[in-house]
């Protein structure tokens, strides 16, 4: 039995970013009209896709030209201060190890494996290798084994890069053939990763070592599938509900992952099943059906981009919910002034919570298991967590506790030396708390602080400075507002003017329970700088060049979004981003 080496380890993942290169790109959106027949072509990289396949990601449509300069000129910008660093950290891990020392020489060729890898990183490096920069690239499953299959237009190429890598590893991984196709593989302990060039497609998958050849045609795709993904219209109908485009559209099944555990699933899954030494016929009929149900409570994830145009890309992951826990989970929800809405500043966030209607689906869902509790012995251990859970809720908590609606946390710039020094009091920032009562939350408070109290802050919005030792001696003293419902800490420069626009601030509807918002441009500025200055063993050139990669990308993106909601599909994951003109 092969042993795998650091080595055949770096040398194997070398290879396999040369066939995942081929998908750094963000294609551009079809028309609506051209989604159902893309999605359901039999001529697509859809056809090696089983139509049962539990998990699956794929872009079957080209690129539009112009978008994907724009769109891979900053991540090959990006990947040179990647690169950069992977330098300096290899050479510092292969010096940490004595001279002549068998350790020292695995590190150096490792690092000589990684160097070669990543001067493919390019645009030039990848059409050398013969992927199709405009190609189509799928990550699925044939059963529950993993496939990944990128487009190619020269198989002779990918294979002379390959080599290259082999050659810069001094050492040729271990061959085989199916059908006259030659493939390198890396096997041990009865698992085998393999990949080739297989007609259009580089096919990268893992398989038990027992497999047949019958079996590797399979899973490689030399065999299609009964029933394609394109055959059976899933994606198409993804898309429809969503409001997906066709590009990078996908799902995990985790009904089909919990049916092929409890059922045995096909023969590929049978014969990976025999190499695991599983057995789903010893699974008890209990454990199988509560198994099914509790695949149930979340029985798909889907994604997808819903728009990938010039001026920017919209896209969004659901985790869809059965019905009467996505009905449950709608009433937690609360809003809060400003939450879900971009203010414009240099970053945003908050929360949006309605604490007692968490409590109360809380306590539905024990009442629901102590109803019908799981006899599994798998699910042991959430039946143990559910007593400990209902013992929490005996605890006593201050009324003030379920008033709370929410916050929201407006930056309008950021210095990362002022929070580094502990100056937060000199930053343009803004904090407002949605709390029911929120004169009885001061009152409070200034039964414990007599300066607090000396304030006499008022429920009618205006200003007043909070004179008090531990926030002026930390820089300029912040302002604190208060209405009937709503708190607002004001900090830096012109805090009247922040305290105002928060407290008069519209609510996204419906309202998310989790949002935020940022200058994409000036957080990539800002965290290239920190990278570059974080490691002082690096080198002046690498610290240049995380620093330029990261200027690379704030100068194609402008503002980002991320929302979360809760509703009757489930909790779904909105992200945004603009591009700069």
């Amino acid at each position: 039995m092969m042993h795998i080496t650091p080595n055949r380890i770096a040398l194997v993942l070398s290879c396999f970013c040369l066939v995942l290169v081929g998908c750094e790109r963000k294609p551009a959106a079809p028309s609506a009209a051209d989604v159902p027949a893309i999605l359901s072509s039999e001529e697509s990289i859809l056809r090696f896709i089983p139509a049962d396949s539990p998990y699956v990601l794929v872009n079957p449509e080209p690129i539009d030209d112009e978008l994907l300069a724009k769109m891979t000129g900053d991540a090959f910008q990006f990947s040179a201060g990647y690169e950069s660093a992977m330098r300096d950290a290899l050479k510092r891990d292969a010096d940490a190890y004595p001279e002549d020392s068998a350790e020292r020489e695995q590190a150096e060729r490792a690092a000589d494996v990684m160097a070669s890898m990543l001067r493919l990183i390019s645009l030039d490096g990848m059409r050398d290798a013969g992927f199709d920069i405009n190609g189509s690239v799928a990550v699925y499953g044939h059963g529950l084994l993993p496939v990944v299959r990128a487009e190619l237009l020269d198989g002779d190429a990918f294979e002379a890069a390959v080599s290259a890598i082999e050659q810069d590893a001094d050492h040729e991984l271990d061959t085989a053939e199916l059908d006259g196709v030659r493939y390198r593989f890396l096997e041990d302990d009865g698992t085998r990763i393999m990949f080739g060039a297989f007609g259009d497609y580089v096919v990268l998958s893992v398989a038990p070592s027992s497999f047949t050849d019958a079996e590797l045609r399979q899973l490689v795709g030399l065999d299609l599938p009964k029933t394609s993904l394109a055959a059976s219209g899933k994606l198409g109908q993804i898309a429809g509900e969503y409001g997906y485009t066709s590009h990078y559209i996908g799902f995990v099944d985790t009904q089909r992952i919990a049916a092929t555990l409890v059922e045995g699933g096909g023969e590929l899954d049978a014969a990976l099943f025999m190499n695991v030494d599983f057995d789903h016929s010893s699974l008890s009929e209990v454990c199988r059906e509560e198994i099914r149900e509790f695949a149930g409570i979340a029985p798909r994830m889907v994604f997808g981009y819903r728009k990938i145009a010039k001026d920017g890309i919209d896209g969004g992951m659901t985790i869809e919910l059965r019905e009467d826990i996505a009905a449950g989970l709608m009433t937690l929800p609360a809003i809060v002034p400003g939450l879900g809405i971009d203010p414009g500043a240099f970053f945003s966030l908050g929360v949006g919570i309605d604490l007692m209607a968490a409590r109360k689906f809380y306590e539905a869902r024990l009442d629901a298991m102590a109803k019908d509790p799981y006899a599994c012995e798998y699910f042991a251990e959430l039946e143990a967590n559910a007593a400990r859970g209902r013992e929490a809720l005996t605890q006593p908590v201050p009324p003030v506790v379920y008033g709370f609606r929410g916050v929201v946390a407006v930056f309008d710039d950021f210095d990362l030396s002022a929070l580094q020094s502990d100056r937060m009091t000199e930053q343009d920032a803004g904090l407002l708390v949605a709390i029911e009562d929120a004169p009885g939350l001061v009152l409070t408070a200034s039964m414990f602080s007599p300066e607090l109290a000396a304030l006499d802050i008022q429920p009618d919005g205006q200003p007043v400075e909070l004179d008090l030792p531990v926030m002026t001696s930390r820089g300029d003293p912040p302002y604190l507002a208060m209405t009937d419902d709503s708190l607002v800490l004001a900090t830096g420069t012109d805090s009247g003017r922040r305290i105002e626009q928060m407290l008069v601030a519209d609510s996204k509807e419906p309202a998310p329970i989790f949002s935020a918002a940022g200058d994409a441009g000036q957080y990539y500025n800002m965290v290239g700088e920190a990278m570059s200055e974080s490691d002082s063993q690096i080198s002046p050139e690498t610290s240049e060049s995380i620093r330029a990669s990261m200027a690379a990308l704030a100068d194609v993106y402008d503002r980002m979004q991320l929302d979360v909601q809760l509703t009757q599909r489930g909790v779904e994951i909105d992200v945004g981003m603009t591009f700069k003109d």
